[in-house]
């Protein structure tokens, strides 16, 4: 896909491998990737959902021994 690509809501949870009914909640709760509106249509921007994606790594977190936790 290209990164310029703008994504329906349907094309975006497939590629965030998320339902459909799970992106519409979390717009309505105003959490998971930004979304625009154009002309009273909902699109996600590529490179917003592989931001949004980057931005919830978790890092494992090693304990006293060095050791993953």
């Amino acid at each position: 896909m290209h990164t310029n690509s703008n994504l329906t809501t349907n094309e975006s949870a497939s590629y965030l491998r998320q339902s459909t009914r799970t992106l519409i909640r979390w717009r309505n709760q105003r959490i998971g990737p930004p979304w625009v509106r154009v002309g009273g249509k909902v699109l996600y921007r590529q490179r917003d959902l592989d931001a949004w994606l980057e931005d919830q790594t978790v890092q494992p977190v090693a304990n006293d021994s060095g050791e993953v936790a």
